[in-house]
């Protein structure tokens, strides 16, 4: 068994979003610490966990010949960071773009955190190879667990896109509602993360398109997690860059 080049390259691409991702959580954290704003430190959770899917996603590019066992966990791990990084983008967004009743946010993290139990006990990953002729193990998690998870996120996703964009177009400060279009652009490369990945179980065997599309499964989330950070935390360059494009548009 050889290892597969699509593993590798997909393993370097998750590699970078593990450390694009820790350093935005830490700029994130320290804007908290900072704000003491609990919003915030919800999207640090949110990017953490997000971290924790690409720290998994790595091992298991790289180590799945050797210890497929441990690999296996990983891929529950990957399921688990994703959607506890959805439910935290939507606690993080309570009370920014919509409010919903106490009891709504209860249901939601207990429905959330059943889901998460289920995947770590049951049987919910997949084993097969890469198509690209190396019998490198590919893991999958099990269409149920997919389409459970897109039915449960899918609200959250456009949820959010819809209401900050709302936000934006009420927000007369310039700079405040750029930055809630970034957050909706930010959701929008999540929601196309999840499209990637539907798409790449379809095109599996046309490995060409199925290795740029698992690609864009890591892609997708590191622009999300940026977006995120240029949205709400606003970082000092980022509005001096915004005010000049605004006074050359002016000029």
């Amino acid at each position: 068994m050889a290892q597969s080049s699509i593993a590798i390259i997909a393993g370097c691409l998750s590699s970078v979003a593990t450390i694009i991702t820790i350093y935005i959580f830490i700029l994130i954290l320290q804007k908290y610490f900072a704000r003491k704003e609990k919003n915030t430190l919800f999207l640090a959770f949110s990017v953490l966990c997000w971290d924790l899917a690409f720290i998994a996603a790595t091992l298991i590019y790289f180590f799945s010949e050797i210890n497929l066992e441990m690999v296996i966990w990983c891929q529950k791990i990957v399921y688990c960071g994703v959607f506890l990084g959805i439910m935290f983008s939507f606690q993080f967004s309570h009370e920014i773009f919509f409010t919903l009743k106490k009891n709504v946010i209860y249901i939601y993290w207990i429905i959330g955190i059943i889901i998460i139990l289920l995947t770590l006990v049951l049987n919910s990953v997949n084993v097969a190879v890469f198509m690209d002729g190396s019998g490198y193990p590919l893991l999958t998690i099990s269409l149920a667990f997919s389409i459970l998870v897109v039915i449960f996120i899918l609200p959250t996703i456009l949820g959010i896109i819809i209401s900050s964009l709302k936000l934006a177009s009420r927000t007369e400060v310039g700079e405040y509602s750029i930055g809630f279009r970034i957050i909706a652009l930010g959701q929008f490369m999540i929601l196309a993360t999840f499209v990637a990945d539907t798409l790449a179980s379809i095109f599996i065997s046309q490995i060409t398109v199925y290795a740029l599309l698992l690609y864009l499964t890591w892609i997708f989330p590191m622009i999300a997690i940026v977006c995120y950070y240029l949205g709400w935390i606003m970082p000092t360059w980022f509005k001096k860059w915004l005010n000049v494009q605004e006074d050359e548009n002016k000029n």
